[in-house]
């Protein structure tokens, strides 16, 4: 992580079925990953003094795993006059969700902690999610998303 400032997640692990290699795999904050970057963490890994004699080390960005993001706020009746102060703020947390998402690699995209997000705005009766649905995340990639719509209804 100290090839590059922009670095914010590094996965290093080996394959079994590949003994002696060893995959180093790269996030940065900006995606997609630049090949600047790539190459500076594998110059570093590949040094004699770092790298151990036997391993083959490859380093690889990280895989964009695209999922959209739509969701339905219901609200409580007393809290409807505050509708768009709600919707501001649930856009927001929306906004963290996909943030966390996409800043820790092998991280599950869980449509549950985007509930329990928007649960906790006050006035908030009941969310449905459109989408995304839960989806297992690789150790070499992350979830990336982008809001399609977050509406009260």
């Amino acid at each position: 992580m100290t090839a590059d400032s922009s670095i914010i997640d590094v996965n290093a692990y080996s394959d079994p079925t590949t003994l002696g290699e060893v995959f180093v795999i790269v996030l940065t904050k900006n995606l997609p990953v630049p090949q600047t970057v790539v190459d500076k963490v594998s110059q570093i890994l590949s040094a004699e003094d770092v790298r151990p004699l036997t391993d083959l080390v490859h380093v690889n960005a990280v895989t964009e795993v695209p999922y959209d993001v739509e969701v339905e706020l219901t609200l409580l009746p007393d809290y409807v006059t505050m509708a768009s102060q709600i919707l501001q703020e649930a856009n927001k947390r929306v906004e963290e969700f996909i943030t966390e998402t996409k800043s820790k690699i092998g991280k599950p995209i869980n449509p549950d902690i985007l509930i329990y997000k928007l649960m906790d705005i006050k006035g908030v009766f009941k969310v449905d999610v459109i989408s995304p649905v839960y989806t297992d995340i690789q150790k070499d990639e992350v979830g990336v998303g982008r809001v399609v719509g977050v509406r009260i209804v």
